[in-house]
């Protein structure tokens, strides 16, 4: 979420997370670290998000501390009745119902002694979800992690993951695209992406996931927050009105959208 005080734009797109979490009745909504762009942004916060945005919900909110917020939640972890932290060291644990979620916070490497510790956690009569503010092992560039100085916090492989056995993995740190990765038997990883487009690195409209443990079943949900988008056209001679024709049809496809565009 990156929330700041300087860009109202991500208070607005926190609404509107809230808004679809609403909307679709979830029992849990979880943000895996980054909740604030930083310390000094979650005390100056602190008091609008206590009384307007975290009380009053139909369900827990439930975060685990980033590298931009790692040392917001040391002195007062009070943001509001339905915000709950998971500070526990080296993990937390949340057990409901069906579901046992633990989150892990902030760490920049993984030891032995965590990964052993994650595997013997795990609750084999319940559904098991891990959340984690970390870097996997896919392809990325720069631009997929914002303004990161250091990109490769809590570096961890596919495979380690697996062997874990967590039903689902659901991630923090990688802000540009949403991405579902499977984990094998059954098993899934997913990285949403931010909920708002924090710079023009990360285009296009910005999306939820929206789990159900009963059908085993991950969903992208799109959100009605702020983001960039950019067309690059090649026009050569004697194309120039069909070219007009696809800007034009592009532009009109954003119509009602909280975006600002670009063409080049």
């Amino acid at each position: 979420m990156h929330l700041s005080r300087k860009n109202r734009r991500t208070i607005e797109a926190l609404q509107e997370v809230l808004n679809v979490a609403r909307k679709n009745k979830v029992d849990a909504l979880t943000i895996s670290g980054d909740l604030f762009e930083s310390e000094e942004d979650a005390e100056a916060l602190r008091r609008e998000l206590r009384t307007k945005v975290f009380s009053g919900n139909d369900f827990e909110i439930i975060v685990i501390p980033g590298n931009h917020d790692s040392e917001a939640y040391r002195k007062n972890l009070d943001f509001g009745s339905d915000l709950r932290v998971l500070t526990k060291v080296p993990f937390d644990v949340i057990k409901e119902d069906k579901v046992a979620i633990i989150g892990v916070p902030f760490l920049k490497k993984a030891s032995e002694d965590l990964i052993a510790r994650l595997h013997e956690v795990r609750d084999k009569e319940l559904v098991n979800i891990l959340l984690l503010h970390c870097t996997l092992d896919i392809s990325y560039g720069l631009a997929d992690f914002g303004e990161e100085k250091e990109r490769e916090y809590l570096p961890i492989d596919s495979y380690t993951l697996s062997e874990l056995g967590f039903d689902y993995v659901l991630a923090g740190h990688f802000h540009a695209d949403f991405i579902k990765k499977d984990l094998g038997e059954g098993r899934r990883f997913v990285y949403p992406g931010s909920p708002i487009s924090l710079n023009w690195k990360h285009l296009g409209k910005r999306k939820v996931a929206l789990l159900d443990i009963e059908k085993g079943d991950v969903k992208q949900i799109p959100l009605n927050s702020f983001y960039y988008d950019k067309l690059e056209v090649q026009i050569k001679p004697g194309f120039e009105t069909q070219k007009l024709d696809e800007i034009r049809e592009w532009v009109e496809s954003h119509v009602g959208e909280v975006c600002e565009l670009k063409i080049g």
